[in-house]
């Protein structure tokens, strides 16, 4: 099976109006050259989840009763959970843009350093609300 896709030329040679076509062979290899970056991207994503799940059962549960953490920093944290959690949409948008961003990197064949970069650039805010949560739920009585 294969695609076709209209690119048009300017004068100075550059593509943008002829014939090429991509398989979907080409397609895959490409994603198994990158293989770790998605899992890597995938596994930042999924751990915030996780954590953001975790810390906002744990609030629920213990009806929001701090047992040990600073106080002023504990309640706009807890709020920042909620935040995100009413607000998951966000989430959904910021994974459609970290999605474009790697479809655009592969399409236009950039090197693999390219994608690690993106994809620390991606990760950063993930593994931030992870530890986030992660103070959140620890800051929280256990029953």
């Amino acid at each position: 099976m294969t695609y076709t896709v209209e690119i048009l030329r300017t004068a100075q040679g550059r593509c943008f109006a002829g014939r090429w076509q991509m398989k979907i062979g080409t397609i895959l290899r490409a994603t198994n050259k990158y293989g770790a970056v998605h899992l890597c991207l995938g596994g930042s994503f999924a751990i915030s989840w996780f954590s953001h799940c975790m810390a906002f059962e744990k609030m629920e549960a213990c009806h929001r009763q701090f047992i040990f953490a600073n106080d002023c920093a504990m309640p706009s944290i807890a709020f920042a959970i909620d935040w995100v959690g009413a607000n998951c949409w966000l989430a959904i948008a910021y994974l459609l843009l970290v999605a474009a961003a790697v479809a655009f990197l592969q399409i236009n064949g950039r090197p693999p350093w390219t994608h690690w970069l993106a994809a620390l650039a991606f990760c950063a805010p993930c593994l931030a609300y992870w530890a986030v949560c992660a103070y959140c739920a620890n800051a929280f009585p256990t029953r």
